[in-house]
């Protein structure tokens, strides 16, 4: 048993790191490019809660979280807040592109260097696709999660599995 306690905190440990190896990977290039950039708590929450809620929506008896109770039920209830956090960040993020347009992002006074047209062009069209690819995954997952929490627990309780 505590072979596999061991065994589930190196899994754990390998996927946080490739959580941040994502989270560096997509957050770089719009690092490198803008001294002012808006969304940047609400895109790197919605990178790590992609990432970690749908990697314990399947993979939930494959975690720490496994059999702990406690957590199980933190997540349930912090994950209908966080819902509503990530759509207000789309909603937010949408409504920054309808008022200000497309090329908002790219303005002389946002950006650490000048852009060509076609690198502007490709760094805004980047940054739509990740915010809108991430945003919306983390809240379909975010949105299942209380599901899945709450199928965990009833199976803990009453089967004894995860």
């Amino acid at each position: 048993m505590e072979n596999n306690i061991k065994l589930k905190g190196k899994l754990e440990i390998v996927w946080w790191i490739f959580t941040i190896i994502v989270l560096i990977a997509v957050m770089m290039p719009i690092h490198n490019s803008f001294k002012v950039y808006p969304f940047w708590t609400p895109n790197i929450v919605s990178i790590i809660v992609f990432i970690t809620y749908a990697r314990l929506i399947f993979l939930t008896k494959h975690s720490l979280i496994g059999y702990n109770f406690p957590v199980k039920l933190f997540i349930l209830f912090f994950s209908i807040p966080l819902t509503f956090y990530l759509i207000s960040s789309l909603f937010a993020f949408q409504d920054f592109l309808d008022t200000e347009g497309q090329n908002a992002l790219i303005q002389p006074e946002m950006l650490k260097v000048s852009l060509s047209a076609i690198d502007g062009e490709n760094l805004s069209n980047f940054i739509r696709k990740e915010m809108l690819f991430f945003t919306v995954g983390g809240i379909i997952t975010s949105f299942m999660m209380p599901f899945k929490m709450t199928q965990s627990i009833w199976r803990t309780r009453n089967r004894g599995t995860a």
